[in-house]
């Protein structure tokens, strides 16, 4: 990928708040959906650059940021300033550590950074949210499962698609909407070892009011994966545990993630994604019943 240089609005924005001597390093990722810089200052990162290619994305993290961010004490970033010329673009502050997919976790070190994302997210998801969306959350997730049903036509088997909106349309719990990261993963948590395992809940470019079972469901694609205890961990952290009928919900978004996951692939061309999405589906097929048939 050839590397996109910093617009001079953006530059300027930058000196604007962190002073003179910048320098930037692009660290866009493939499929992204925004331009993403590094800015180090005397070679030191010192911020992240975040140029949305999508306004509404952008408008998303923003809101975010500006909303929910500052009422959270630890384990999130900080907005450093959002710039009005290129309305897409945010500059937010550094956070020392390394991604949590990376770092050398085992046993009880492990167990403990779950733990500290279970309490990052709780107290995410327990901030106050005046729900303006007319549409019921339930009826909202089984609209999310029609789209991208439709979109899967010609690409996944008619039976599996039949069975993901037959599971859909079964009665399910009430739901409400929380605050949600909605890309929570192991790459998007930066761990310090340096200061005690400090935890840290990064971008947040998909961030909206959505049902909080949602950020549950691609740290835990793959259960097999993940040992039980740092599960565990996570929820005690979180501050609760699923009860029967929200574990059932969780495992319907979870097939739905996968079935997304597969279709989003196709089309990118991004024959990894395709093959996790299969994985996620049929493993959660698979441990509600259904037999394999991809």
């Amino acid at each position: 990928m050839t590397a996109r240089p910093v617009p001079a609005p953006l530059r300027t924005f930058a000196a604007d708040h962190l002073g003179p001597g910048l320098a930037f390093e692009e660290r866009t990722v493939p499929y992204g959906e925004a331009d993403v810089w590094t800015v180090s200052q005397e070679g030191e990162v010192v911020a992240w650059l975040k140029r949305h290619r999508f306004k509404s994305k952008a408008r998303q993290e923003r809101a975010a940021y500006e909303r929910w961010i500052p009422r959270l004490a630890v384990g999130v970033p900080r907005l450093i300033a959002a710039c009005e010329e290129v309305p897409e673009a945010l500059l937010v502050a550094h956070v020392p550590g390394e991604r949590a997919d990376k770092a050398r976790l085992e046993g009880d070190a492990l167990h403990e950074v779950y733990r500290r994302i279970g309490e990052v997210v709780g107290h995410l998801h327990a901030l106050p949210h005046d729900d303006a969306d007319a549409v019921d959350p339930v009826d909202a997730l089984r609209a999310r499962c029609a789209s991208w049903c439709e979109r899967a036509v010609g690409e996944v088997a008619p039976e599996l698609i039949d069975v993901l909106d037959a599971w859909f349309a079964e009665p399910m719990p009430a739901v409400r909407r929380v605050p949600c990261h909605r890309d929570l993963q192991l790459h998007n948590v930066i761990v310090d070892v340096d200061r005690d395992l400090a935890v840290t809940v990064i971008d947040f470019g998909h961030a909206r009011a959505d049902v909080w079972l949602v950020d549950l469901v691609k740290l835990f694609q793959l259960p097999g994966r993940v040992p039980t205890a740092a599960r565990a961990a996570f929820l005690q952290g979180y501050g609760r545990r699923l009860q029967g009928s929200e574990l059932d919900l969780a495992e319907r978004l979870r097939a739905l993630h996968g079935l997304a996951t597969w279709v989003w692939a196709r089309d990118h061309a991004d024959r990894r994604a395709a093959e996790l999405g299969r994985r996620v589906l049929n493993d959660a097929l698979e441990a509600r019943g259904v037999a394999e048939r991809l």
